[in-house]
């Protein structure tokens, strides 16, 4: 059996899990979910620069619901950026990137959308009794899920 070389994701301008992100697609112009080919240095320049409001649409197809992303957007505050066809701020598009990054690992683990969304909206006993979406709010919130995600698909327990 080949060994696998283990390697961090994310570095260098490698692909992180959840093969896409939010910005603008290089073909047709139009911001939205595209895949994750693009270097993270350019991918911080299309957030810093400013996301349309109007991309939230698109992250119901991803997996979030509106619940999901008014933890990180209050409901007002999105609802007048769509009406005024206002950009996200980065902390915003920072955060729903993340939100979208803990669905796709999720659902990847569990190899069902279904059973990956139970897991992130029910209490966790490994996230101290916290709702894991819930916790990926916080960039630390997120990275703690991810762990816990990384620990049950290496078959590491406890």
């Amino acid at each position: 059996m080949a060994e696998r070389k283990a390697r961090t994701p994310g570095r260098s301008g490698e692909p992180s899990p959840g093969s896409g992100r939010l910005g603008r697609d290089e073909r047709t112009g139009r911001f939205g979910m595209v895949a994750d080919h693009v270097p993270l240095t350019t991918r911080h320049r299309q957030i810093a620069k400013g996301i349309p409001a109007s991309i939230v649409a698109d992250l119901s197809r991803e997996g979030l619901t509106r619940a999901d992303i008014h933890l990180v957007i209050p409901e007002r505050t999105l609802a007048r950026r769509l009406s005024h066809g206002g950009a996200l701020t980065v902390e915003e598009a920072d955060a729903l990137t993340r939100l979208r990054r803990v669905v796709a690992a999720a659902r990847r683990v569990f190899g069902r959308a279904e059973l990956a969304d139970e897991w992130l909206r029910l209490p966790n006993p490994e996230l101290d009794g916290e709702v894991p979406i819930r916790m990926a709010r916080t960039d630390l919130g997120g990275r703690e899920v991810e762990a816990v995600l990384g620990r049950l698909e290496h078959g590491v327990h406890g």
